[in-house]
């Protein structure tokens, strides 16, 4: 998402994480600001750096239970929260009551193919374009990805895989499950 938001110009753009890992990834790839400690320590820095308002948009690309309801206090009035992908634990992630008092709006996005008049203003194109976008960004140079793989395990392991993906405070950014020796 940083890589995203850094070539469509954001100018400002703050990596919350609560691993070393996670913080220097995003710093290689296009955040302006990191904060270590998660979302919910983050509130007093980023007000601080926003002048009280808070962030315009900010993106949850976790999926961790408490990171929603803590990301609206980060976030400024009528701002936007935008949900990237799913989370394991939909039963645990609340809104709380910041979306409403502040006036937010809420976007969930997943990777589906939502055609273009579905999708209103949040998304400038189906997923078949969104595709071609970032493999031409790929091949531009203007996105990278080599390093956001941390993590490789056998299709045999595919457990400790999903049990390190959904340890909290994991340092894991890219997860593979490699088939290529798989007994299918």
């Amino acid at each position: 998402m940083l890589q995203y938001a850094a070539v469509a110009g954001a100018g400002e753009l703050f990596a919350v994480a609560r691993g070393e890992a996670r913080l220097a990834a995003a710093a290689r790839h296009g955040a302006t600001t990191v904060l270590a400690g998660g979302v919910a320590a983050a509130r007093e820095a980023v007000a601080e750096l926003t002048g009280g308002e808070g962030v315009g948009v900010a993106y949850d690309v976790t999926g961790a239970p408490d990171a929603l309801a803590a990301l609206a206090d980060l976030t400024r009035d009528a701002g936007t929260l935008v949900l990237v992908g799913d989370t394991a634990w939909p039963g645990r992630q609340v809104l709380g009551g910041t979306v409403l008092r502040r006036a937010q709006t809420v976007v969930g996005v997943h990777d589906s193919d939502i055609p273009r008049a579905a999708a209103g203003r949040h998304l400038r194109g189906t997923f078949a374009e969104n595709v071609g976008l970032f493999f031409r960004l790929l091949v531009q140079g203007r996105m990278a990805v080599a390093d956001l793989v941390t993590h490789t395990f056998a299709a045999a392991d595919a457990e400790a895989a999903y049990k390190l993906v959904a340890a909290p405070d994991n340092d894991a950014i890219g997860v593979l499950l490699d088939w290529r020796d798989a007994d299918l």
